[in-house]
């Protein structure tokens, strides 16, 4: 890029890891240009509205070299696994292969998702998650479901999909106010998916009109 617009180079290009520290015997490496990446709260909202799932893989990767100073899927797993067991959910219990979810090894239960989405509402970062969830009616891999319903605008949800498996997980505010957590997972259905998003968006109204006063 840099020839093509007539600037020459000399040399070939290093990684600044690559870099040693500077001394008499290294060569003096100016820096031309710089680029910071968006905040993670912002990765993790392309990646639970969109359902991105490259974003997914780099974002497990990444916390493989940052926490474990191996940028290997491996790596990442153990660290999710060992932090799973932190909050109450059996490691051997639960399978990971992947960050994006896609693969059909991946095992979870619904019990085990609650746990953790249980753990995140009282997070301090619960209001970054709770906002990059996908919006009832409004946007993301949720923007065509539950509209006119007092499910809309109300439930914060993230959505699971492969052939034959339909998942909905998140949060549900009643009409008390009061905040529900829910996980839902149809496996091996032979019906058209639209009925099975409809089965889970029809308990999703339910718990958005349910009060203990009635």
């Amino acid at each position: 890029m840099l020839e093509a617009n007539g600037i020459k180079v000399n040399g070939e290009p290093k990684d600044i890891d690559d870099i040693k520290p500077r001394n008499e015997f290294t060569t003096i490496y100016q820096t031309l240009n710089t680029n910071t990446s968006i905040p993670l709260s912002e990765i993790i909202k392309i990646i639970n509205k969109k359902s991105h799932n490259l974003y997914a893989e780099q974002v497990l990767k990444t916390i493989g070299k940052e926490l474990g100073g191996s940028g290997t899927v491996s790596k990442a797993i153990e660290i999710e696994k060992r932090f799973l067991s932190n909050i109450g959910i059996d490691p051997e219990k639960i399978m990971i292969v992947d960050g994006s979810g896609l693969s059909r090894l991946n095992l979870v239960t619904p019990l085990q998702v609650t746990t953790l989405l249980t753990y995140m509402y009282r997070h301090k970062y619960w209001k970054e998650f709770y906002n990059s969830l996908p919006i009832a009616g409004v946007d993301g891999s949720l923007e065509n479901r539950m509209r006119n319903s007092k499910a809309a605008n109300n439930v914060r949800a993230k959505t699971g999909y492969v052939n034959y498996v339909r998942s909905l997980s998140g949060y549900v505010t009643s009409k008390d106010g009061e905040m529900f957590v829910f996980s839902m997972i149809v496996n091996h259905y032979t019906v058209p998916t639209s009925l099975a998003n409809n089965i889970q968006d029809l308990v999703c109204n339910r718990l958005a009109n349910f009060s203990r006063k009635q």
